[in-house]
C-alpha cells in the first residue's frame, strides 16, 4: 500500500527525478509541499496530479457547478492553472460549509 504522505526522497523516487530537482520544483511552486521542521512533506495524490498535469491534454476547465467534481486544469508554468486533489478536497469542504449557512 502506498502511504499518503512522503518525504522528499520518497517523492523524488515516485516522480523519477532527483531530490534536488524536486526541491527546486517545490520552491518554484510547481509541486505543492509543506516543510515540517527541516523535512519536506508531500501528499501522494498531489504527486499524481502533478504528473497528470504534464500530459498533453486539451484544455480542461475548472467547473463552477458546485454539484460536480472540479476538473483538473492543464498545467501552465509555475502552479498556474493546476488544481491538486488535496486543494479540491478543501474547496469542496468550504463550499459545503457555505451552503449550510
Amino acid at each position: 500500500m502506498i502511504e499518503p504522505l512522503m518525504n522528499l526522497n520518497e517523492a523524488a523516487t515516485v516522480l523519477i527525478m532527483s531530490p534536488e530537482t524536486l526541491r527546486r520544483k517545490i520552491k518554484a511552486g510547481e509541486i505543492p509541499a509543506c516543510k515540517t521542521g527541516k523535512c519536506w512533506v508531500l501528499v501522494h495524490e498531489d504527486l499524481l496530479a502533478y504528473v497528470r498535469s504534464q500530459y498533453e491534454v486539451a484544455d480542461n476547465f475548472y467547473t463552477n457547478d458546485l454539484n460536480r467534481e472540479p476538473a483538473m486544469k492543464k498545467h501552465v508554468g509555475r502552479n498556474k492553472g493546476t488544481t491538486y486533489p488535496a486543494q479540491r478536497k478543501i474547496d469542496k469542504e468550504y463550499i459545503s460549509l457555505l451552503k449550510n449557512h
